[in-house]
């Protein structure tokens, strides 16, 4: 269980203290609080989403039947960026799945930098492979890389980048229900708080996944009736370990009623924790972010944060490579129906130590029976 303790809120001591903070990254979007009745919410439908959510996902929820692997294909997956765990783990999935199907793969990082993406799909389209993934990559801040790729007749997916499917864009998206991942979490939280959450909320928009699912837990605040949004920033990756951790710092010392924190994704916040910890500021703070990275789920267990929410990574780089088969094959992409997992304190023993959580279920021998080649002993 938690180490954290939640003490009563008063409304009005909230709305004295509301923050004026500002990062480096720059403006950020118009706090709005949900207002209405403030004698407790009925937190039950709140709870049975968040039950439901930490659940462990023990079927295999992918397609049914689909093609064999077609032979000889080279892939190339630019990752949003190697040093991120949450951009690794679908990096080393898509190596595993590519090395089954016995396509070549490369893996570019794209080092969070859009030129860095671009370069990635121009030498892509240079060395004339089969197929482009993206990965955590909005397709809008390299469209014309896309588009030249997409002339050029190679297939580009995307896997964790809430890219919409075009016929000058992206052949298909995969991901993992990030909005209910954003209802998943807030629920909880709200749970937690016995219906009186009183929540800060940090954007990082240069991600169109961490919009969704953030938009999806704003939303489920706000659907609370006693609950109360504090305020909302927004920051880049490079303010991770720079400015947030002082700003959020801040944001509790000037909001004593603050009583919970949402993360953008795990990364950003590996700096803040420990920092708020050593501040002193937490004793009444529930921390939540998305992604389900080791380090946070160690916080997690360390009592350093309360949740985290994500998709199975490997599983999800594993779904994006069975669409591009399907394209090679002549076939449609289809719903690949990656599983996420809400993971609390309440369930986080559960977890194998020292690992990100990847899905309860031997996905790879689904795929692999699907493309019917020999799974691996």
């Amino acid at each position: 269980m938690s180490k954290r303790t939640l003490r009563p809120l008063r409304t009005a001591t909230m709305t004295a203290g509301i923050a004026l903070i500002c990062l480096a990254c720059g403006t950020s979007p118009d706090a709005q609080t949900a207002t209405g009745d403030t004698s407790g919410e009925d937190v039950a439908r709140f709870q049975a989403v968040a039950e439901a959510a930490m659940e462990p996902a023990t079927t295999f929820t992918g397609p049914a039947e689909g093609p064999p692997a077609e032979p000889d294909k080279r892939i190339v997956w630019i990752s949003c960026g190697l040093a991120a765990e949450g951009c690794n783990l679908p990096a080393e999935g898509a190596k595993e799945a590519a090395e089954a199907l016995g396509w070549e793969i490369k893996i570019e990082d794209g080092q969070f930098s859009p030129s860095s993406y671009s370069q990635a799909i121009q030498e892509a389209i240079d060395q004339g492979v089969d197929g482009i993934v993206l990965n955590a990559i909005s397709s809008e801040a390299v469209a014309e890389p896309v588009r030249r790729a997409r002339q050029a007749g190679i297939v580009v997916g995307s896997f964790d980048s809430a890219n919409t499917p075009s016929d000058d864009g992206v052949s298909f998206e995969v991901n993992a229900q990030n909005a209910a991942q954003g209802e998943a979490l807030a629920s909880y939280l709200i749970w937690q708080s016995g219906g009186e959450a009183r929540p800060f909320l940090l954007f990082a928009p240069e991600f169109k996944a961490v919009t969704e699912w953030l938009g999806a837990a704003k939303e489920t605040f706000e659907s609370c009736s006693s609950c109360q949004i504090v305020d909302e920033r927004t920051m880049v990756a490079s303010d991770a370990a720079t400015s947030v951790p002082q700003v959020l710092i801040n944001a509790k010392r000037q909001n004593p009623g603050m009583n919970v924190l949402v993360g953008p994704y795990d990364a950003a916040l590996l700096q803040a924790v420990p920092s708020l910890e050593a501040a002193g500021v937490t004793s009444d703070l529930m921390i939540g972010s998305f992604n389900a990275i080791s380090p946070t789920v160690q916080y997690i267990r360390d009592g350093l944060s309360e949740a985290t929410v994500g998709p199975a990574m490997r599983w999800g780089a594993w779904a994006a490579m069975d669409n591009m088969n399907r394209v090679f094959a002549g076939q449609e992409p289809v719903e690949q129906n990656v599983p996420f997992r809400l993971i609390t304190s309440q369930n986080v023993d559960s977890l194998p130590a020292d690992q990100p959580w990847d899905g309860d279920t031997d996905y790879r021998s689904s795929y692999q029976e699907l493309w019917l080649v020999e799974a691996d002993e």
